[in-house]
């Protein structure tokens, strides 16, 4: 069965997007949108190719537009290791793909 692992930058990013969204919109939507991303995930863990290739950040590296937000992985052997999950309004290019292992 294929899976996703999370790197402890995603997992910051995850937090970050939870509080925010409280904050702006309630908990039961952030709820929400932590449960729909969370099926992102698993569905991309299944069709790891589904993203676009942008291995000009990091070599393997793909992004998969979900909502607002870009979520940044590389596809394995048992699924996908997601990287960093940012809001598409950040200029990605300057974020760090190097320390996320």
């Amino acid at each position: 069965m294929a899976k996703y692992k999370l790197s402890i930058q995603a997992e910051r990013d995850l937090a970050s997007i939870f509080e925010y969204g409280i904050f702006q919109f309630g908990l039961n939507q952030a709820q929400y949108f932590l449960m729909e991303i969370e099926q992102t995930f698993e569905g991309l863990s299944r069709f790891n190719m589904s993203g676009i290739d942008v291995s000009e950040l990091y070599l393997g590296l793909r992004k998969y537009a979900f909502k607002s937000h870009l979520i940044f992985y590389l596809p394995t052997t048992y699924g996908v290791f997601i990287v960093r999950v940012l809001h598409q309004s950040r200029d990605y290019m300057r974020s760090s793909f190097e320390d996320f292992v």
